[in-house]
């Protein structure tokens, strides 16, 4: 008996290229059914539709706002590199804020004020060097 799965009813022995009449009739065919060859040629007219695609919301949410963190993420590199190089110890606060502007991801006006705030303690630094060589200037002078 031959079906759909070869001689002896083993899948290995299937054809996938295989025409339909090497395997002859097929017991789910019914009369008046058009063959498989002529689906290739012209699909079924069955009067059967698919259904529509379900319809998007009308009013989707917003999307979340995008922020930059490119800002914040420099302050934080050059904070690192003053407190490495310069013994700026104000950039101990500008690496704190800098961290604290890249790990906000829903405000943007706070991210903006912790990035500008960590930027002042970078700028900080080179100030109080200054004014810290000005005073042992000052001292060395009057001693």
């Amino acid at each position: 008996m031959s079906n759909q799965w070869g001689p002896q009813g083993d899948p290995a022995g299937w054809d996938p290229y295989a025409t339909p009449q090497q395997y002859g009739p097929q017991g789910w065919e019914q009369p008046g059914w058009p063959d498989q060859q002529d689906y290739a040629v012209q699909p079924p007219t069955s009067g059967w539709e698919a259904p529509a695609a379900p319809m998007a919301p009308r009013y989707a949410p917003p999307p979340p706002p995008r922020i930059s963190h490119g800002g914040a993420t420099a302050s934080l590199v050059f904070n690192i590199l003053a407190l490495v190089w310069c013994l700026g110890l104000p950039s101990i606060g500008g690496i704190a804020l800098a961290a604290m502007a890249i790990g906000e991801h829903v405000d943007e006006e706070r991210v903006s004020r912790l990035t500008r705030w960590s930027w002042v303690c970078l700028a900080l630094t080179p100030v109080l060097w200054i004014g810290f060589f000005f005073l042992l200037f000052i001292i060395g002078a009057l001693a």
